[in-house]
């Protein structure tokens, strides 16, 4: 039998997937990079939770995130998923961190609403790269 990923895998292998192929769209900082993703999310998942519900779920996996990327500390994040880095760190050192915050985001609406609906909200918005299975290479699609 075999186990399927935990929440947080899936999420995390999906946002790392959306932010690369978002990132590779146009040459800029992840924090911007993150800001386009964050107004597709907000847009997808405020219809099921509302704006007020996204902000809080955002805000709190950006407080999450900073736990295991303490790069976020210069990172705060306004209505509507905006985020700002008031030290406009490095790149390379942000680009994990703000996949982190997403991750994180897509694990909180998980227990929110039910992994199924989350990752169908998610998957929705980004039909691309939803070309892997966030549950796993070996799982059939459904």
């Amino acid at each position: 039998m075999r186990v399927a990923p935990s929440p947080r895998a899936s999420a995390l292998r999906f946002a790392a997937t959306v932010f690369d192929g978002e990132r590779a769209l146009l040459d800029e900082t992840p924090v911007a990079t993150g800001n386009r993703i964050a107004k597709v999310l907000h847009d997808r998942t405020g219809r099921v939770v509302g704006s007020g519900g996204f902000d809080v779920l955002f805000a709190r996996s950006l407080v999450l995130a900073r736990r295991r990327h303490p790069i976020l500390a210069s990172v705060s994040a306004a209505p509507g998923g905006l985020l700002s880095d008031s030290a406009e760190s490095d790149a390379a050192a942000m680009e994990p961190a703000i996949v982190a915050v997403f991750a994180t985001f897509v694990e909180l609406l998980s227990v929110l609403i039910g992994e199924d609906l989350a990752l169908r909200l998610v998957r929705d918005a980004w039909p691309e790269p939803s070309g892997i299975d966030p549950h796993g290479p070996d799982e059939e699609k459904r």
